[in-house]
């Protein structure tokens, strides 16, 4: 923990209460002095005098964010000990007491009770919000450069979130999930129909109406293997509005990736491939087993 008093100018309204809070306490120890008779009441300044210590060094070692709840705590338990004091010495003074002495020890309190209300506002509040502003410190020389620092790195990480939502993919738990590869193979929808329009697009530019034929990029999926075959419970007819769902007849027998999770890879002995529900299917017997194997 490094101290430097220059953080203590860099703030005004750190060095400004910082002022009061140490003439405060001075004023209410000359008071207290002069008065000479305090009895308990030693104990509080002795307590002001530590929380004002305190302060000063949590201001020039800018370590604030570190100790906050502890000073707060602190000046929690000071704020209802000033305000018995100065309440009991302007209130209940005997008139053998020397009036100037006590009103100085009041005075003092009340400076500090003002003090310290700042300090539950400033440092009880979000460092980002306008109260909390006042009390940031920089070692740098510049309050409030921390306040871009804090707004820069909060942009580069909103930026960096939202990358990663863009870049990633959100699939339903009924979809099938395929890798993808770097290098598509583009292919072309609609192929010449004879030799000749091969020959004429191969010596000739291509026509406006090759120019508007689609080209699709397609990707070349990752070979799956069919384990286990399952037939049919019941007959199922696939839902129109997805296209990844298999219809099957009652004890067809259809061959799946594994036998995990609710909707299953599957492909049927014409080759289709889609996605099965579940509950619909068992392990075949042994007779429609080898009848459906091909």
């Amino acid at each position: 923990m490094v101290l430097a008093i220059q953080r203590l100018t860099q703030n005004r309204f750190i060095l400004l209460t910082s002022f009061l809070g140490v003439s405060g306490w001075i004023i209410s120890f000359a008071g207290a002095i002069s008065l000479q008779k305090l009895y308990g009441a030693w104990w509080v300044v002795v307590y002001q005098a530590f929380i004002v210590i305190l302060s000063l060094l949590i201001f020039m070692s800018n370590t604030m964010a570190q100790y906050r709840l502890t000073f707060l705590t602190f000046i929690a338990a000071s704020i209802p000990l000033l305000t018995v004091q100065a309440d009991y010495v302007i209130q209940y003074t005997k008139p053998s007491v020397p009036r100037d002495p006590a009103n100085a020890y009041a005075a003092g309190y009340i400076i500090l009770i003002c003090v310290q209300y700042l300090w539950v506002i400033v440092f009880g509040s979000d460092p980002n919000s306008y109260f909390g502003s006042f009390g940031r410190i920089n070692s740098d020389g510049h309050p409030h450069q921390q306040i871009h620092s804090a707004d820069q790195q909060q942009s580069a990480y909103m930026s960096t979130n939202e990358k990663h939502l863009d870049d990633a993919t959100i699939v339903n738990d009924k979809r099938i999930v395929m890798p993808s590869f770097p290098t598509p193979t583009q292919v072309i929808t609609a192929p010449p129909t004879d030799n000749s329009t091969i020959c004429s697009t191969s010596s000739s530019p291509p026509t406006q109406e090759q120019q508007k034929r689609p080209i699709q990029n397609e990707y070349l999926p990752p070979a799956v293997e069919y384990y286990e075959k399952v037939e049919a419970l019941h007959a199922y007819k696939a839902n129109q509005e997805d296209p990844n769902e298999l219809g099957f007849e009652k004890g067809e027998i259809l061959e799946v990736v594994d036998r995990k999770g609710n909707w299953w890879q599957a492909r049927k002995n014409n080759g289709q491939i889609g996605i099965i529900p579940s509950n619909y299917f068992a392990l075949p017997t042994s007779s429609n087993s080898s009848a459906g194997s091909y």
